[in-house]
């Protein structure tokens, strides 16, 4: 099973960042991915 990243730092108490994003492109996603952000939500 794949490990859950985000759920490990939140359950660490460390801080997270990520996007909303209103693009639903893949590409973006996969973007936002490489930058480095935890997390992307879209609208």
């Amino acid at each position: 099973m794949k490990k859950n990243n985000l759920k490990k730092a939140l359950h660490d108490s460390k801080i997270v960042f990520g996007p909303f994003l209103k693009i639903t492109d893949p590409a973006v996603v996969e973007i936002m991915g490489f930058a480095g952000f935890d997390f992307a939500i879209i609208d």
